[in-house]
């Protein structure tokens, strides 16, 4: 990074003075592999777990970042104590030197293994998170296009676009502190025991103080998991709504309903602010919490050994402050791992029902490489359970232009679904020879200007774009538009 920097200090920097990524690790395309091939085999089973997929397919850097975060922990409880020592070899005016140069050494040492295993570990363990972050969006975007009329019906496009823009979020955070699910239980029964050491039965005022927060920090992630729930839905009912007021934009105001759909908007809005707001009020009390922690355990500590033993030894209120305010990183890495793993329980419920859902059925049109034909052979389709087309049998000739007519809600979109696969065959054969071009009644705009969407990535060629242009009755609309085909829509 240092040499990306100075190239960035004596010239802008351009696409070939990026390093190329190191494809076992950083490559998405092989992340997105690995999360695809154990969710396959997962999904074969009654109730799939993404989040043991998702494990498997980033437990490299998970174990990893599981052996650094270890050692960070070993050397955690040394600073308190060589702290101790130290403070006894001050108060020894017979010590040798040498001694406390070896200590204050191996204390130096110690806070420097401990600081590089410390950040190499979350290096780790966010790397991870982003090889999930990655899989999952090219999964649910993959998914998005191959999903069957069925479970089309069932998902909203809101549920779509907050599967992508709000629920790997809470599951990269989620990585972010796996690890404390078991070095903050080890940190605290390591802490505990050296505090026991030095305390002896004075250890149990923050044994007591433990006792006494710790059930409050549990409601307040209940609580915040119930919220997480609640949000999640409104989420999605407002994302719906605004895509169903896009998309109907013109009836909305043709009927003049802007204001019915801006107070429905606004409402469901109001429900999310409200319920964010109930929400940062819980994390404020877990962050006040863990603010006046430490001070109120070392005074309850020193308060029960001083009742005890009438004098407190300098190594002793040196090292039980040291461990006390260690207490405080697995007391608050905890909760937050707890706080982030009910948000991720939500989310990963939700992608494993979308997930799970029925694909379409990729042997249901059989493709050949001959060009101009399509055939339909004693078939049957349905969009769900009932039938909708029955014994259909009908050919398209090479070299033959066929146009499908009928009244409105004879089947005559049904059949071009059939065609291209998007709806289930009941039995029959379809046989389609060659590529396929498909246009919709949608239309489906790029936010680009009309040349552009013409084009649509293709070079521009004047004369057969003017041609194009012509032939598909478009002269009169550009002489109406400002800036003519340069004329930004979408």
């Amino acid at each position: 990074m240092n040499s990306l920097f100075t190239q960035g200090y004596l010239k802008p920097i351009t696409q070939d003075d990026i390093p190329d990524i190191w494809k076992e690790r950083d490559d998405p395309e092989l992340s997105a592999s690995r999360f695809e091939h154990y969710w396959n085999e997962e999904a074969k089973k009654p109730n799939p777990s993404l989040l043991k997929v998702l494990l498997l397919s980033s437990k490299k850097p998970l174990l990893y970042g599981g052996i650094l975060c270890l050692i960070e922990n070993i050397f955690r409880f040394t600073g308190p104590l060589l702290l101790e020592q130290i403070v006894l070899f001050i108060a020894d005016h017979e010590a040798p030197l040498w001694q406390g140069i070896v200590l204050c050494v191996a204390l130096f040492l110690g806070l420097i293994i401990q600081v590089v295993c410390g950040h190499h570990h979350y290096y780790q363990v966010t790397t991870a998170g982003l090889q999930m972050e990655s899989a999952l969006l090219r999964s649910i975007f993959k998914k998005a296009l191959a999903m069957s009329t069925s479970s089309v019906r069932k998902t909203t496009v809101g549920e779509i676009v907050n599967h992508q823009s709000v629920d790997y979020y809470p599951i990269f955070n989620l990585f972010r502190f796996i690890n404390a699910v078991w070095a903050a239980p080890l940190q605290i029964i390591g802490i505990f025991s050296l505090l026991g050491r030095l305390n002896g039965v004075s250890t149990l005022g923050v044994l007591a103080f433990f006792a006494f927060f710790f059930p409050m920090l549990v409601f307040a992630n209940k609580k915040a998991f119930d919220i997480e729930k609640q949000l999640m839905k409104l989420r999605d009912e407002r994302t719906s709504t605004m895509n169903e007021l896009l998309q109907g934009i013109l009836v909305v105001k043709f009927f003049a309903w802007e204001d019915s759909f801006l107070k429905k908007i606004n409402g469901t809005r109001s429900k999310e602010i409200s319920l964010l707001k109930r929400g940062i009020m819980y994390i404020m009390f877990t962050n006040i919490l863990w603010t006046v922690g430490p001070p109120l355990m070392s005074g309850c500590v020193f308060l029960i050994y001083l009742t005890d033993h009438k004098f407190l030894p300098s190594e002793v209120a040196f090292a039980t402050i040291a461990l006390i305010n260690n207490l405080t990183i697995p007391l608050t890495n905890f909760p937050i791992f707890i706080g982030n793993f009910l948000q991720a329980t939500v989310s990963l419920t939700r992608l494993t029902k979308f997930l799970s859902g029925e694909d379409l059925d990729p042997a249901s049109v059989q493709s050949r490489s001959e060009n101009g034909l399509v055939r339909i052979k004693n078939a049957t389709f349905a969009w769900e359970d009932t039938n909708v087309l029955s014994d259909i049998d009908i050919t398209f000739k090479k070299g033959h232009l066929t146009a499908v007519v009928g009244e409105v809600g004879s089947g005559k979109s049904s059949l071009i679904q059939a065609i291209l696969g998007e709806m289930h065959k009941v039995s029959g054969s379809v046989e389609v020879n060659g590529s396929v071009a498909y246009v919709s009644q949608q239309p489906w705009l790029l936010n680009a200007t009309l040349r552009d969407n013409v084009l649509f990535g293709k070079p521009y060629e004047e004369e057969r774009y003017n041609r194009t242009i012509e032939m598909s009755e478009l002269l009169a609309d550009l002489k109406m538009l400002p800036g003519a085909d340069l004329t930004e829509i979408g």
